[in-house]
């Protein structure tokens, strides 16, 4: 996307990726929001330039993807919440790295948000101090020369959706905005959470379904099913909405591949035909499609199927978050996401007790990388890996406070966790208590 901005710069048009700013930013205020008191402050600020800007904490932390001379964009986003020590700085963007006792550490949104920004070919300061604040600098390059040409394109223009180009809105250049505005912000974005992907050659059907379903959704399209696949393995929608009849690759291998690759096969797919034929559908039925519509299709019946799919799979998150003694195996549907379920949990319980074991070991035991086990792992779960993987050591350390055969101390190193202020803490934010009430609860039974 690009739009003019107003100041002393002399850009007179900025480019950049709208998706990949959008998560950045929503990402950096998620962080702020989190570790910030009520009626405490966090501030969003857009600059063209860092020549007048002082920095208000004395811990630096600088990523640097870009030694080019710009012009690049700022987007600062500061807060005055728990803030970083000096030693944690360095390890601010690894996944689930522990600041302090009061800070289980940024998940995977710095991390996610390092990544992004490496990809936008930019740059990240960070200033911090702890109990003050935390402020944040991201630098994106916004010259059309930044990006190649497979990587920008005009709006209403025919070409893949990379770098947009738009006219811009000077106010979205105020200097900072209130955390009610925000807020705001964020819901809008949230209450678009499900990515869909429409893949048919017919670009008029496609318009026809975007322009339906876009309220509710965030909208992917893809003329074929090799595009289809490969922006499945770039996006990780929520749902598929596929034709059958395509060039390049039909709807029939593509929902085939999709159910057959490990990190897509958890992906309800729903298939479109021209054909109403038992045949046809045996065929769809055959390659693991969820539903199947023939066209004309009724706008309104699927509209509730994708509510009613996506509402089934929030259910059984849920439970599954809630009931301490569900099996994560009732989450997957597919044959082979049962087993890759299977393997995941063997692997994680057989080294529960080493603390190294992070997201990296369990990558690479099972060959997927983070961002693609992150997805699965929260499209089935609605946790991230490293959540995940903490759920389990705890449910674990429930399960051994319930047999009452071991100490605390003993249960806590067997779990991999090393410190108890941790292990207290992580146990609370799981079950609602503190594990001495756990015992106390377990023992009144």
């Amino acid at each position: 996307m690009s739009f003019t901005v107003s100041g002393n710069t002399a850009i007179s048009e900025v480019w950049f990726d709208r998706q990949v700013l959008e998560k950045i930013i929503i990402n950096l205020l998620s962080n702020a929001f989190k570790y910030t008191q009520d009626y405490g402050q966090v501030t969003l600020q857009v600059l063209d330039s860092l020549d007048d800007f002082k920095p208000q904490f004395e811990n630096e932390l600088v990523v640097k993807h870009n030694d080019g001379p710009g012009p690049f964009i700022y987007f600062r986003v500061a807060d005055n919440g728990t803030g970083i020590s000096g030693e944690s700085m360095p390890h601010l963007f690894e996944r689930y790295y522990r600041v302090s006792d009061n800070h289980l550490g940024s998940g995977i949104g710095l991390a996610f948000v390092k990544t992004l920004t490496q990809l936008h070919k930019g740059n990240i300061y960070v200033y911090s101090s702890y109990s003050k604040g935390t402020e944040i600098i991201i630098a994106i390059p916004v010259s059309k020369a930044d990006y190649g040409k497979k990587e920008r394109w005009m709006k209403n223009n025919a070409s893949p959706v990379r770098i947009e180009s738009l006219v811009a809105l000077p106010a979205l250049y105020a200097a900072s905005s209130t955390t009610e505005t925000q807020t705001a912000a964020l819901a809008t974005s949230q209450s678009k959470e499900y990515v869909l992907l429409i893949a048919d050659d017919n670009a008029e059907l496609r318009t026809f379904l975007k322009e339906s379903l876009e309220q509710q959704y965030r909208i992917i399209e893809a003329a074929d099913g090799k595009e289809a696949m490969e922006k499945s393995l770039e996006y990780f929608p929520d749902l598929i909405i596929s034709d059958i009849m395509m060039p390049v690759m039909n709807g029939i291998d593509f929902c085939r591949l999709i159910k057959t690759t490990i990190e897509t096969a958890h992906i309800p797919f729903i298939l479109l035909t021209a054909k109403d034929g038992l045949e046809s559908r045996i065929e769809g039925t055959d390659t693991g499609a969820d539903h199947y519509f023939s066209k004309p299709l009724s706008i309104d019946i699927l509209q509730l199927t994708l509510r009613n799919i996506l509402a089934q799979k929030e259910k059984l998150k849920a439970h599954y978050r809630k009931d301490q003694h569900a099996e994560i195996k009732e989450l997957a549907h597919s044959s082979r996401d049962k087993q890759f379920m299977e393997d995941l949990l063997a692997l994680i319980e057989n080294n529960l007790s080493k603390p190294e074991m992070d997201i990296d070991f369990v990558c690479s035991e099972i060959g997927m990388s983070r961002t693609k086990l992150y997805n699965k792992i929260k499209s089935i779960t609605g946790q991230s890996i490293g959540d995940f993987i903490r759920t389990i050591r705890l449910r674990k350390a429930a399960a051994m406070i319930t047999q009452g055969e071991w100490s605390m101390i003993d249960i806590m190193y067997s779990v991999g966790i090393q410190t108890q202020s941790y292990f207290s803490k992580a146990f609370k934010q799981e079950f609602g208590k503190t594990p001495t009430q756990y015992i106390k609860e377990q023992e009144k039974k």
